[in-house]
This record gives C-alpha cells, structure tokens and sequence, in this order.
C-alpha cells in the first residue's frame, strides 16, 4: 500500500514493457540478487544430510555460489546494457547459459550425495 501512494504503482502489477526500463530490467537482477541467492544455503543445508567430509561439501557448495555468482553478473550486464531478458546476444548468452549449467550441475551432485545416502541408511 505504501509502494502504491509514494509512488502509483502496484507490486505484482504492469509496469511496463517487456524489455524494461530506460536503464535496463532491474526486476530480474533483484528478484535474483536478493531473492534467489537463498538456494545456496539450501544446497549446504542437503548436503549435512550426506556423508561427505567437509572439503568436498565445500566443493560442491562453491560450484553452486560460482554459478549464482555468474548469474548475477550476466544479468547485471544484460541491464547495464539496456538489453530485453529474453535477448542477450552471443556472449552474455553463453555466459549465461554457463552460469545455469552450473548451478545445475551442482545441485544434481547435491541430489545424487542426498540420494546415496538415504539409500545407504534407510532404503534396503
């Protein structure tokens, strides 16, 4: 309600087009910035459910942050380029599609170490 009396816009609602604003997209970088950075705890959290010693959590936990980290930075380009989300261009794309390969990959080891575990200890 305040964000709609300060500033007449409603969170949720059109703001706009598709490509953004002037100065770039910044809904995208926020809502991963700030919101989607939270899956990294998540993963540390799966991975105390494993039998893995502490320098090899640390391994995969360090792919997933690299990735989030390669993530924010494409999207923080791509908006200070004034470049549309959906339109990265050759570099930022692969950079991009490496960054989610990453976290990708990092949460399937995180899921296979997650699943040879409980299967070890309560699959039988």
């Amino acid at each position: 309600m305040i964000t709609t009396i300060c500033n007449g816009t409603l969170i949720g609602a059109y703001q706009g087009t598709p490509e953004g604003t002037p100065s770039g997209n910044i809904l995208v970088i926020h809502a991963m910035g700030v919101h989607g950075l939270s899956i990294a705890p998540l993963a540390a959290w799966l991975l105390t459910y494993t039998r893995l010693d502490e320098a090899q959590r640390m391994l995969i936990i360090r792919i997933v942050v690299w990735g989030l980290f390669g993530l924010v930075f494409v999207l923080s380009l791509q908006m200070l380029q004034q470049r549309p989300l959906f339109v990265p261009g050759f570099l930022l794309g692969s950079l991009l599609a490496t960054s989610v390969v990453t976290i990708g990959g990092g949460f399937i080891a995180v899921g296979w170490y997650v699943y040879r575990s409980l299967k070890v200890h309560y699959i039988k």
